[in-house]
């Protein structure tokens, strides 16, 4: 029996992994950057203004600590079983076909939103 043919698999299956992995490494590093940048771009449209540099490590750390939160706050949203809407929270049912009420959560001032040019 011909053995030479497994002797190298074990070393080919290292490899494929690495390139795997090291092509998923990239791709996280380049598409959080470009998610970063997109993100400082829009802050600094919005206050027509470049950002200061004595806040620059405050922004990173707040869009950081969003990064990290949105996964948790969606994986709460799909399970819980409270939705607010109109004003109103409502209680929706294990089978998501009715929604009663629980009364008026959200206290409104009557105050809008405005948007301003620069």
């Amino acid at each position: 029996m011909y053995r030479g043919v497994y002797t190298g698999f074990p070393f080919i299956e290292c490899v494929a992994a690495s390139f795997t992995a090291a092509a998923i490494l990239l791709f996280l590093v380049v598409h959080n950057a470009a998610w970063f940048w997109i993100d400082l771009d829009i802050y600094e449209s919005l206050n027509c203004r470049p950002l200061v540099a004595g806040r620059r490590w405050q922004f990173i750390g707040a869009w950081c600590l969003r990064e990290l939160l949105a996964l948790p706050i969606w994986i709460l949203a799909v399970l819980g079983n409270e939705m607010l809407w109109r004003a109103e929270t409502q209680d929706v049912t294990s089978w998501r076909s009715k929604m009663e009420s629980l009364g008026d959560s959200i206290r409104r001032d009557g105050k809008g939103m405005t948007i301003s040019s620069c």
